[in-house]
């Protein structure tokens, strides 16, 4: 039964951990598709937009 519990902590405590980076990662990805696209796509093609 002991190793029962020392299994399930370990599976907790590894999926956090994954949970943990998934999110860190979706988080840059977000922020910097946002940045890329405000310093080049808004800026590169801003011009288009003023003709409408």
């Amino acid at each position: 039964m002991e190793s029962m519990a020392i299994l399930a902590v370990w599976l907790i405590g590894l999926f956090g951990l994954i949970g943990v980076v998934m999110a860190a990662v979706a988080q840059l990805i977000l922020r910097d598709t946002m940045e890329y696209d405000k310093a080049f796509t808004w800026q590169t093609h801003k011009h288009n937009w003023d003709r409408e």
